[in-house]
């Protein structure tokens, strides 16, 4: 992977004047993200991962302006090529231009938290975007999760915990994420919140967002439950938006799921104690959902 874009062609796609890059925000074998200035203004430039299609973009990039015409705040601006398209190919790959947003990453505050639970249920109540989400667990579940097995020693075990995951499909759907969570938000100097990372976001199962942090930011790899964080986050989600006492209840099963996709990025070890232990504490973790 070039740890550059060709800027002249970036000049001529969009409508910029004068473009240098500013530095790689980040970098790895399947994406770079970079920073641009120019004359009209600083912009984050992004590589799609090499498995998107024309088409997968297309629905990826359709999102920004739909959450605009929404008046939903907590987005990027996309900027459109100079044809008036969302992506372009460029160096081999497809790549999209967003604003760049100034800000700093937010604390893990109780504070953080109520923002991001507001503004998920804000996201939730969104009507009538045209498009699924590509992020399918029973795609990852029946592709993924048995990959991921070979890799692990407890792999057999892994796979039981799996097989033990419901049909998301058939809860609420909604216009979602995939992961919300402070590491993929920008706070502002007005104290508000933009989130990033939208590649996934879709129509999907709303027990999806709401399950991710449940394992993942509110139980810690050291065992320990954050349930003033929960609360936080939960509470503001459903003083805008209500969920069934079902949904509630497969909350738990929804950040298993998280817990198991993303085992294999981290320690491995301690995240599969933390899984385990949390299957031991199940009833206490749901305990921090209002």
């Amino acid at each position: 992977m070039k740890d550059s874009f060709d800027l002249d062609q970036v000049e001529k796609i969009w409508a910029l004047e004068n473009v240098t890059q500013e530095r790689v925000l980040q970098q790895n074998e399947d994406r770079l993200v970079v920073l641009f200035n120019s004359d009209q203004g600083k912009f984050v430039g992004k590589t799609a991962s090499p498995w998107k299609t024309a088409v997968a973009l297309e629905k990826d990039t359709t999102v920004f302006q739909f959450l605009l015409e929404q008046n939903f705040s907590h987005v990027p601006k996309l900027l459109l090529t100079k044809s008036g398209k969302g992506f372009a190919e460029l160096d081999g790959g497809f790549v999209y231009l967003m604003e760049y947003v100034e800000g700093k990453k937010p604390e893990v505050t109780v504070e953080t938290y109520q923002k991001l639970g507001a503004m998920t249920a804000e996201l939730h109540s969104l009507e009538n975007y045209p498009h699924k989400t590509d992020f399918d667990p029973a795609i990852i579940i029946a592709t993924n999760f048995p990959e991921n097995a070979k890799k692990l020693p407890f792999g057999e075990e892994y796979l039981k915990v799996a097989a033990t995951l419901p049909d998301f499909s058939v809860f609420s759907q909604t216009l979602i994420h995939t992961d919300i969570a402070p590491a993929n938000a920008i706070e502002k100097a007005d104290g508000s919140l933009t989130l990033i990372d939208w590649d996934d976001a879709g129509v999907g199962s709303a027990v999806l967002d709401l399950g991710y942090p449940l394992l993942s930011q509110f139980t810690t790899e050291d065992l320990e439950l954050r349930p003033e964080l929960a609360r936080a986050f939960y509470g503001a989600y459903l003083a805008k938006r209500e969920i069934t006492a079902t949904e509630k209840k497969v909350l738990f099963s929804a950040g298993l799921f998280f817990a198991l996709m993303y085992l294999i990025y981290g320690n491995t070890t301690k995240r599969w104690e933390r899984l385990n232990w949390a299957l031991k504490h199940r009833e206490e973790i749901e305990g921090m959902i209002p």
